[in-house]
Parts: C-alpha cells; structure tokens; sequence
C-alpha cells in the first residue's frame, strides 16, 4: 500500500483492503483453529494488525471526507433509484418474545 494510505483506492476497494490486510490467514473465522490461535503470540499480533488498520481507515477517512461523499454516492448508485427497505421479518411478530418474562403471573 505504500504511503498512499487506505482510503486513497476508493470507496470499492478501501474495505477489501482493511479487510484483507487484516485476514491474512488461511484459516476460516469461527473454528477452532482461529480460536487456538487468539491467544497466542501471533492471534495478538493479528489483533495489533487489525486494530491498526481499522484505526488508521478511520483516520483518513474523518481526513477526507471526500472519500465518504464518494463512497455514499457509489452506494446510493448501486441500489439504484426508488430503493426501499423491507426487511424480511415482514409485519409479523416475533417469533419469539424475549422481553417478555415467563415467570410472571401475566405470562401466557
């Protein structure tokens, strides 16, 4: 990446490369081998690395704001006009109601 910093490849490619500069393993997440390794010397090193690099994508981007004004604009582009959310719960309840307490007297 040299001296250009992160955020000076685009919008695209800003995420792939924090994401990529921070997974440099050939491992999946989530298994037991990543899990071995995050309390090792090289899982902390991983971390470091990650911690940096999310850090440093946060700095240049509050430095440019022109790349989070780029950035929207390709996201806004690329759903396309007259884009409404739906989430996929729908307008039905929950199918579970865990706010609820099931050992009050009004559970039922």
């Amino acid at each position: 990446m040299g001296s250009k910093g992160i955020c000076s490849y685009g919008p695209k490619q800003a995420f792939p490369a924090c994401f990529q500069c921070a997974r440099n393993w050939s491992t999946s997440a989530h298994t037991w081998q990543a899990t071995a390794a995050g309390g090792t010397s090289i899982g902390i090193k991983a971390m470091v690395v990650a911690a940096k690099t999310l850090a440093l994508t946060g700095a240049d981007l509050f430095a440019n704001p022109a790349t989070i004004a780029a950035a929207k604009a390709e996201f806004d582009k690329s759903r396309g006009p007259g884009f409404v959310y739906k989430p996929l719960i729908g307008d039905r309840a929950p199918p579970l109601d865990y706010r609820k307490n099931p050992s009050s007297s009004d559970a039922g």
